[in-house]
């Protein structure tokens, strides 16, 4: 799975470079490619307090945060680890590639939408049991879901529907070199989206951006409004 995430990276960095071709180029691009690696995971980390920032509060300490998808240089855990007060789980394909990392636990699994269900879908039957999930029969202890680009609609799908089916917190980010040519198209796109969900009257979403001399930080927070019960219910 190491070489798969090595792949991955790699579409990844010529995509945010605006290159052509594919794994063929790496002898090329060797030295640039590892010099982007550094940068995203220098990134990753401030994403980790861009999201700490936006406020994570809420979920602990009987809920668990937990983030999709990502491996070694574009994680936010190994940061986030320190911000929160219990452990964060990284679940991910490339678990292999941070299982290494002190603080956070790593599983290997995916969040999928089966039938407008979504669930975490472990690689072994026992993680169903004894990992955190969104769903009722494994156990609902994941308070908050968070991943960054890059992702299509379909990715988004489990999330927005955990959004909008259940009392889900969603973070949903961009960041990387401030060199990346598709760095304001992900920025962008981010914000679309943050537009759509504030047209949505039960929902309370966030948008924050950040470009420094290093990088840009982009995140949207969204969670279902909290009412409040009394003689002057209200919605928050």
């Amino acid at each position: 799975m190491k070489d798969e995430y090595f792949f991955k990276m790699y579409y990844e960095f010529l995509k945010a470079n605006r290159i052509k071709g594919g794994i063929e180029t790496l002898s090329k691009y060797k030295d640039m490619f590892i010099d982007w690696l550094a940068e995203k995971e220098k990134s990753s980390r401030k994403y980790a307090g861009l999201v700490s920032y936006m406020g994570i509060e809420g979920d602990m300490p009987t809920r668990r945060i937990a983030e999709f998808g990502k491996g070694q240089y574009d994680s936010a855990m190994p940061t986030l680890a320190h911000l929160v007060e219990v452990a964060p789980i990284a679940i991910t394909p490339y678990a292999s590639t941070l299982y290494r990392v002190p603080g956070i636990e790593v599983a290997k699994g995916r969040l999928v939408n089966v039938e407008d269900t979504s669930y975490v879908a472990y690689e072994t039957p026992e993680d169903y049991f004894e990992k955190p999930n969104c769903h009722d029969t494994f156990g609902n202890n994941i308070g908050t879901l968070m991943t960054q680009k890059p992702f299509t609609n379909d990715d988004l799908r489990p999330y927005l529907l955990l959004l909008l089916q259940d009392d889900k917190t969603i973070f949903l980010g961009a960041n990387g070199s401030i060199d990346d040519k598709d760095k304001k198209k992900n920025i962008e796109s981010l914000y679309n989206l943050y537009q759509r969900l504030q047209e949505i009257d039960n929902i309370t979403s966030t948008f924050e951006s950040e470009i420094d001399e290093d990088s840009y930080l982009a995140s949207i927070k969204a969670h279902p409004k909290v009412k409040i019960k009394g003689p002057y219910e209200k919605t928050l």
